[in-house]
């Protein structure tokens, strides 16, 4: 008998592919995609409540700053206030004259112009009026010629007139003016 020819070997057989083994090929890469995708999430999380938070700070700071922005307003206006009160202050104390600086400079007038005697001075409406009596004419018009000289300025002559009766003839007189010290 004759024996029959061997059979050829087996033909190596495909690998043993399982649906475990593709389900757990496909999971892998899966699950490793959801991990970065998780802790991307919870960074960009952190992240946008960390800008919150700021968000929060910088709107807290933007009403404190709004509360100083509205006090310096205030102290500004106070201080315009305040600086418009000394400017009346300074001006008062510069335009105020007092009667005895008056007084000095009619002492000077009186002894720089021969035959003047002054009669009385008073103070009208904030304007000084000057009363008194010249000998002559000359006299006269020396003395308004000299008001400048002591200070006195925007003279008017209210009277000049001859007065009657003495003897000899003297001329009385009435100026109108505004003093500031030289």
């Amino acid at each position: 008998m004759t024996t029959p020819p061997p059979s050829p070997p087996p033909a190596p057989s495909a690998p043993h592919t399982s649906f475990s083994f593709k389900a757990a090929v496909l999971a892998i890469p899966l699950v490793i995609l959801l991990a970065i995708v998780g802790v991307s999430f919870r960074t960009r999380v952190r992240k946008a409540a960390q800008l919150e938070k700021q968000l929060q700070g910088e709107k807290q700071r933007e009403k404190n700053l709004a509360g100083v922005a509205s006090q310096n307003a205030e102290y500004l206006r106070l201080i315009r206030d305040l600086e418009r009160r000394l400017e009346t202050i300074d001006y008062l104390q510069n335009s105020y004259t007092s009667p005895v600086e008056v007084l000095r400079a009619v002492g000077k007038l009186a002894t720089q112009t021969a035959d003047v005697d002054f009669t009385s001075l008073s103070d009208e409406n904030g304007r000084w009026v000057l009363r008194g009596r010249a000998r002559s004419v000359k006299s006269a018009a020396a003395l308004l010629a000299s008001l400048p000289s002591q200070g006195f300025s925007h003279v008017q002559l209210r009277e000049f007139y001859q007065e009657g009766g003495h003897i000899p003839t003297t001329y009385g007189f009435e100026f109108d003016c505004v003093y500031s010290p030289p």
